[in-house]
């Protein structure tokens, strides 16, 4: 009797089997349609060459869940929100996400460049003082007369421009001394520029009768390219060493300073790598980058190969560990400069 009570259990167990295995097929057929609508959609918008449909993520059934299929996409930062959008469109598609892969991370905003150095002018002590930036100058201070005021007026506006010249001297014979010093400080880039400057400071202190005073330092050039490089950083195809065309002016700024400066000895260009990927394959990476930096500079740049060496260090010298971010993994793919002893 009691199997005869339970032979209901048996078409139950059936039932519920079948079930199963209809939703599975269900789910499987579910998750065959978003992957063709993700990649028709892609297709549809002409991005199927850069982004890549890497697979379905979520709950459930290998992606389908109480929230639908969600899509996973794949590709360089500037297709991100054409792909999203395109995908997300469809109807068999409830979310999307999306991964920018390797050395297409959405930059930093760049900082706003530094302007080109100038000299800062002060005369002494005549209470006369002048500060040149942006090829402009600006004139203070006191002068014993008017002659003396006209004399230095003019020169400036003969080396800077009449337009580039503000002149905001007074004339007060009782508070200065006869003669004085223009004494001209600032930081150039090359003794080139700061023979310019001292040459341009020159007129104004003889229009002045002025000694002049030279404390013009010149930046070393490992600095001076480190900071170029710091400020607009060289890119390079992902996991190779071809040189990306938007860092060619940057590499032709550079041959420029070093050719600026035939006096300085030799340069070490210096390939780092962010700590992603085999350590070996990083400094094998480090090393061609690098190569490449010189082979540019030297082919393009037409810098003397005798001035220039090369160097990879792989991930051995990150400047963010760890890395937190795609913006510190970017920082920490690095060409720096360094001057040999």
């Amino acid at each position: 009797m009691r199997n005869f009570r339970s032979w209901w259990l048996w078409p139950l167990l059936g039932m519920l089997l079948c079930a199963a295995i209809m939703g599975l097929i269900m789910a499987s057929a579910a998750r065959g349609r978003a992957a063709d609508a993700a990649v028709a959609a892609l297709e549809g918008a002409g991005l199927d060459s850069a982004v890549s449909y890497v697979g379905l993520q979520g709950r459930g059934l290998d992606g389908l869940g109480g929230d639908g299929l969600n899509v996973v996409l794949e590709g360089p930062a500037a297709n991100q929100d054409a792909a999203v959008q395109a995908v997300r469109s469809r109807d068999q598609i409830d979310n999307v996400e999306y991964r920018i892969t390797e050395g297409d991370a959405e930059p930093a905003p760049e900082p706003e460049p530094d302007p080109e150095p100038e000299p800062e002018i002060e005369l002494a002590p005549m209470g006369l003082a002048a500060a040149a930036a942006g090829g402009a100058i600006v004139l203070d201070g006191t002068v014993p007369d008017e002659a003396t005021r006209e004399s230095i007026v003019s020169s400036a506006e003969a080396e800077y421009g009449a337009t580039n010249v503000t002149d905001n001297l007074t004339i007060d014979g009782d508070s200065v001394g006869e003669g004085g010093e223009l004494v001209i400080t600032g930081e150039a880039e090359s003794e080139a520029q700061k023979t310019e400057w001292i040459s341009q400071a020159s007129v104004v202190a003889t229009a002045g009768g002025l000694d002049l005073v030279d404390r013009v330092t010149v930046a070393p050039i490992e600095q001076s390219l480190n900071d170029l490089f710091e400020l607009e950083p060289i890119e390079f195809d992902v996991n190779r060493a071809t040189i990306r065309s938007e860092s060619t002016a940057t590499l032709d700024a550079a041959a420029e300073m070093i050719n600026a400066n035939p006096e300085v000895g030799n340069l070490l260009v210096v390939g780092h790598t962010d700590s992603d990927g085999d350590e070996g394959a990083n400094q094998a990476l480090s090393e061609a980058r690098a190569v490449a930096v010189v082979a540019y500079l030297v082919e393009t740049g037409e810098v003397d190969a005798d001035r220039l060496a090369s160097e990879g260090r792989g991930e051995s010298e990150l400047l963010i560990d760890p890395e937190a971010t795609p913006e510190d993994k970017q920082r920490n793919r690095r060409i720096a400069w360094e001057l040999q002893s």
